[in-house]
């Protein structure tokens, strides 16, 4: 069955709207990477201001190369 899964392509959407960006090598998967350790800052009381450069580096993002789609999409978290 899981070879079923890998094979029809299922995993891989999966990682991707799970954001294993270490799985799946795709823009939306970082981004969702992104948004989850975010959401992680957030639930820890933290203030995400003062990860934004930290979390970006890890997922091979910046804020400038981000669409403005991309953008609404990561700040719709809070």
């Amino acid at each position: 069955m899981f070879k079923n899964m890998v094979n029809s392509g299922y995993f891989m959407y999966m990682a991707e709207a799970e954001g294993f960006d270490n799985l799946v090598n795709t823009r939306t998967a970082s981004i969702n990477a992104v948004i989850k350790d975010f959401k992680y800052i957030i639930s820890s009381g933290k203030n995400p201001n003062d990860y934004i450069d930290e979390v970006f580096n890890r997922h091979n993002l910046t804020i400038d190369s981000l669409s403005p789609e991309e953008l609404e999409k990561i700040n719709n978290l809070y």
